[in-house]
This record gives structure tokens, sequence and C-alpha cells, in this order.
């Protein structure tokens, strides 16, 4: 029952942040204010998740703010989505990211319109991967992030 509270949080937090009323606010802003409010955001989930799934434990709240600047480092490197991608003559790398190379397929390959493929992507993916990926780290134990 864990595994499917955390699912279906991720999914919630995949159904609001991707919705075209959040991505238009967020349009409204500049670069800066943009990524301060969106790493908030990424904040606020993580202190979510805990309490969607007590079993992922935060001793000290600082520990989610500790997650969140790892997050951010593998974003910066990874993420893959600035200006520089395409100053390096690599736009085709902007699809690569998770959200870009699923959402390619749903609309292309399945032949989705452009809000189910939304919907396929960032819920229904992140849902399946959050129940897969649960019980891989549970592994019938309590996640600790001491």
């Amino acid at each position: 029952m864990i595994h499917l509270r955390l699912a279906l949080a991720f999914a919630l937090v995949g159904l609001i942040f991707t919705s075209r009323t959040w991505l238009r606010w967020l349009h409204t802003l500049p670069p800066e204010a943009g990524l301060l409010v969106k790493y908030a955001s990424i904040l606020f989930v993580i202190l979510f998740f805990t309490w969607a799934d007590p079993t992922v434990k935060l001793v000290h709240k600082k520990q989610a703010l500790g997650a969140l600047l790892l997050y951010m480092s593998f974003n910066i490197i990874f993420n893959y989505q600035s200006e520089w991608i395409d100053d390096s003559g690599s736009s085709n790398v902007g699809k690569q990211t998770p959200d870009g190379a699923l959402y390619h397929r749903a609309k292309n390959t399945l032949n989705l319109d452009p809000e189910l493929a939304r919907i396929l992507t960032f819920v229904v993916v992140p849902f399946a991967l959050v129940m897969f990926g649960s019980r891989l780290v549970r592994n019938g134990s309590k996640v600790n992030l001491d």
C-alpha cells in the first residue's frame, strides 16, 4: 500500500506541475525567478513525499534541501535543455531527456494528441516507475535517508 501512495503522489505531482496553467504561469517569469519557483516547488514536493510515504524519513528538514541541491547538480549536468545545446549544434539532444524521449514517442509513434501524450509521459510512466522502483529500493525494509 505504501508503494501505491508514493506512486500516486508522483502521479499527482506530474499532473499538476506539467499542466498548461502551471507552465504558462512559469513562462511569464524571468529565467531566474522561474528557476527559483521551480526548485522551491521541488523542495515542497520532497517534503510532500515524506508525508505520502512515511518510510521515507528525513531526520532533519535540511536533508530535503541537501537532496534538492544534489538533484539540482545532476539536472544542471544532464538536463540538456539550455541554450548551450542549440549553440553547440546538438539540438536533437534536447529530446534525449526522459520526458523529451517519452513525449516524442507518445506523440509520434503512438499518435496521441498532446494532452494524452502529456498524461502518459508525466503521470502514467512516473507512477509505474515509482511502483517498480520503490519496491526495488525497499526490498522489504524501510528507506532511511540518514
